[in-house]
Formats: structure tokens, sequence, C-alpha cells
């Protein structure tokens, strides 16, 4: 068994080496896409938040503020001077 083990590891190293290429591509071709991932939901962020908060899903405390005073308003609030402000058009 011992004068074996040498001899497979000869073989498999002329195959690899004979073949190394098309092994390696063959084997990291089927773990990529085929194509380019297709979105068909784009919402904004805070339709989004609304969304998973209406389902119960826990989301950070957001507003959406459309003038500058209801964004001051807002961020009074909240009680804190850790705030987050998003511009989305």
């Amino acid at each position: 068994m011992a004068t074996l083990l040498p001899r497979s590891f000869g073989l498999a190293e002329a195959i690899f080496v004979r073949n190394g290429n098309k092994l390696l591509a063959a084997a990291t071709a089927n773990n990529l896409p085929n194509k380019q991932q297709v979105r068909n939901l784009n919402v904004h962020e805070y339709v989004s938040y609304t969304l998973l908060h209406d389902h119960g899903i826990p989301v950070p405390k957001f507003n959406v503020a459309k003038t500058k005073e209801e964004a001051v308003q807002f961020a009074r609030d909240l009680n804190t001077k850790d705030i987050v402000l998003k511009a989305q058009a």
C-alpha cells in the first residue's frame, strides 16, 4: 500500500499539470451567476421602512420631512445627538 501512494500522487500531479487550467475554469464557472441580477422592486428607503414597520418588523426610528422646519422638529422629537439626515428625490 505504501508503494502505491507515491504513484497515485504522481499520477494526480501529472493530470493536474496537463489539465489544471481546464479544471479550475470548470470549477469556478459553476459558481458564477449566469446573468446580471434583476431588481423587480425599487422603492425609497422610507417606503421600505414603512412597509417593514407596518408588518411588525423592527426598524430604526425614522420620519419623513418635507420642509426644513419639519426636519428640525423631528430631530428634536428623537431627543438624541446622533442623527442621520438623508435626502431622497
